[in-house]
């Protein structure tokens, strides 16, 4: 029969066994992880979830901004800064 003691210990060693495994999924994902969106906002939040019975998870999210959004905004600003160039040029 398991002492509670070895029981302890076994769970600490899968949990153990867990971080390790979502680790390397880590490292191996990292470049479909980072840098997959045109426009990422460079924010990444990873989240790992172990539960002892039913295993790990990792959760990844990552922001981006809308392309057409991007594009309208840097259009704005090259026609505001060719308008400023203009102003200036006046003077």
């Amino acid at each position: 029969m398991e002492s509670s003691e070895d029981r302890r210990q076994r769970m600490i060693n899968k949990a153990v066994q867990y971080v390790k495994d979502c680790g390397q999924e880590l490292i191996d994902s990292a470049e479909k992880i980072v840098g997959g969106y045109e426009v990422q906002t460079g924010t990444v939040e990873i989240q790992i979830s172990i539960d002892p019975q039913g295993g790990p998870c990792i959760k990844i999210s990552n922001e981006a901004f809308p392309r057409q959004t991007v594009r309208r905004i840097l259009s704005e600003r090259k026609e505001f800064d060719k308008k400023s160039a203009e102003e200036r040029d006046e003077i």
